[in-house]
C-alpha cells in the first residue's frame, strides 16, 4: 500500500514590503547550497482541465493557474534583475505547495497560503480578524510571520519617507496590533498550540552576513531584539512568543535575494539582487522546517498522551500517519512502534473484556432461568392438582438439564446438585 503523505499547511502573515513576493518567488528559484544541508523546490503543478469539466468553470483549477502564472512572472523578473510584482491584496488567497528537505532525512511537503491581504483589509472588523485569524491559526499546522530588518547603520533613525532607508515603528505596528487580537478572543485566553516563526527578511540590510555559520547570525539576531534600545521587532516578538504555548515560537534571519543594492527608479529608490542565478539566499528554508518539525512534534505529543483512550481504528490510523514523517531508526519512530503495540495490546485487552463480559452476562442469565424453571417445575411436581401435561413438561426439563454438556448450568450445578 503506498504511504500517505502529510501535507503542512502554513499560513503566511506580513505587511507590504515586508518581503513575501520576494521569499515566495526566492524559493522556487534557483540558490547557492544552504550550509545545513536544508534545500526546497517548488511544485508546479500541472492545472489541465480534466475531459469531464472540459467547458465547465472550475474555480480551484483557475485559480491554481493564476497562482503559477504569477510565480512564473515573478521568477522571471527577479531572474532579469527586475522586483516582482506583489501579490494582489485582494480576498483570493495564493497558495502554493514546496518540498523542504531537511538533514534528517525528512521531506515536508508545504502548502503555503498568503493571508496578508485580510491584515489591511478595510471591509473587515476587529473582531472578526481575530476570529478569523484564530481560526486559521487553530486549523494551520504553522504560521510564518514576516517582517523586514532595518539597515543596519540606521535602524534607530526612523523616518517617513518611504525609500531605502525607511524602517520605523509604525511599520510593524499593524502587525502587531493585529496579532495581539488573538490574546483574548476567546473567553479562556488560552494559548494556542501552534508553531509560530517570525521572519526577519532583508537580513543582508543589517548583517554581513556569514554564511558557513548560521549559529553566528542567530546570535546577532538576539543581540538585536536585546539591545538597550530595542527595535520595533521587539514588541511584535512578545505579542508572538506569548501567544502560543511555550517552546513553539522561533525568531529567523532571512535573506531570500541576498545582498542587493539601492537603486534609484522612476517610482523612488528600490533593492534589488546583485546576483541572480543561483540567488546567494541565507536561511531561507529553515523557518519551515523548524515549523514542520515542531508539528510533529505537537502531534507525536498528542498521540502519546491519547493513545489510550483512542480506539483502535483510530489510534493505528493517527499512529501509521506519524509514523511516516519520521526516519525508520529514529527515536520518534520508535516511540510510535511501541505505541502502535500498546494499541494493539489495548484492543485485545477490548476484545477479551467485550468475551468475558458476554459469557458472564449469558452465565447470569442461563442460570436465573435454570432457577425459576426450577422452581416451577418443583411446584409441579408436588402439586396434587398438577395435570399431566405440566408433569411431562417438568420431565422434559429435567432430563434436558441433566443431559446437558459439562459446560452448560455450569453456576446452576452449585445451587441445584
Amino acid at each position: 500500500m503506498k504511504k500517505s503523505k502529510k501535507v503542512y499547511r502554513f499560513a503566511l502573515y506580513g505587511l507590504s514590503s515586508s518581503g513575501k513576493t520576494c521569499l515566495l518567488a526566492a524559493l522556487a528559484m534557483p540558490r547557492y547550497p544552504h550550509a545545513l544541508g536544508y534545500s526546497c523546490i517548488w511544485r508546479a503543478l500541472e492545472v489541465a482541465m480534466p475531459k469531464h469539466h472540459v467547458g465547465k468553470p472550475n474555480h480551484y483549477l483557475m485559480k491554481l493557474g493564476r497562482n503559477k502564472e504569477w510565480m512564473t512572472q515573478a521568477i522571471e523578473n527577479l531572474s532579469s534583475l527586475q522586483l516582482p510584482a506583489p501579490n494582489p491584496s485582494n480576498d483570493e488567497q495564493f497558495t502554493f505547495e514546496y518540498d523542504f528537505t531537511a538533514s534528517t532525512h525528512q521531506t515536508f511537503r508545504v502548502e503555503l497560503t498568503d493571508y496578508s491581504g485580510e491584515l489591511i483589509n478595510p471591509k473587515i472588523s476587529r473582531d472578526r480578524l481575530a476570529k478569523d485569524m484564530r481560526k486559521k491559526m487553530s486549523d494551520m499546522d504553522g504560521i510564518v510571520v514576516l517582517a523586514e530588518a532595518p539597515f543596519r547603520d540606521k535602524w534607530q533613525h526612523f523616518q517617513n519617507e518611504k525609500d531605502c532607508d525607511d524602517h520605523s515603528y509604525t511599520d510593524l505596528y499593524p502587525l502587531r496590533q493585529a496579532f495581539s487580537l488573538l490574546r483574548c478572543e476567546n473567553q479562556t485566553c488560552a494559548a494556542l498550540d501552534v508553531p509560530i516563526a517570525l521572519v526577519l527578511t532583508k537580513w543582508d540590510r543589517y548583517s554581513d552576513i556569514d554564511y558557513l555559520t548560521p549559529a553566528t547570525e542567530q546570535r546577532k539576531l538576539e543581540e538585536f531584539m536585546k539591545a538597550s534600545h530595542p527595535p520595533p521587532h521587539k514588541g511584535l516578538e512578545d505579542v508572538l512568543r506569548y501567544s502560543v504555548t511555550e517552546g513553539n515560537f522561533k525568531v529567523f534571519p532571512v535573506s531570500a535575494l541576498g545582498a542587493c543594492e539601492c537603486i534609484s527608479v522612476e517610482e523612488g529608490k528600490i533593492e534589488r539582487p546583485k546576483q541572480v542565478n543561483p540567488l546567494n539566499a541565507f536561511g531561507l528554508e529553515d523557518a519551515f522546517i523548524w515549523i514542520a518539525q515542531q508539528r510533529d512534534a505537537i502531534d507525536l505529543q498528542n498521540y502519546q498522551e491519547q493513545s489510550n483512550s483512542l480506539v483502535f481504528p483510530r489510534c493505528k490510523e493517527t499512529g501509521l500517519d506519524l509514523l511516516n514523517r519520521f526516519p525508520k531508526a529514529s527515536k520518534e519512530a520508535k516511540q510510535i512502534k511501541t505505541l502502535l503495540q500498546v494499541c494493539q495490546k489495548a484492543k485485545r485487552s477490548r476484545i477479551l473484556y467485550t468475551v468475558l463480559g458476554l459469557i458472564v452476562f449469558w452465565l447470569i442469565a442461563e442460570t436465573t432461568f435454570d432457577l425459576k424453571s426450577y422452581q416451577q417445575h418443583v411446584v409441579a411436581f408436588n402439586n396434587e392438582d398438577t395435570t399431566h401435561q405440566q408433569l411431562e413438561q417438568a420431565e422434559k426439563w429435567l432430563t434436558s438439564y441433566i443431559a446437558a454438556p459439562y459446560y452448560r448450568h455450569m453456576i446452576s450445578h452449585a445451587f441445584l446438585s
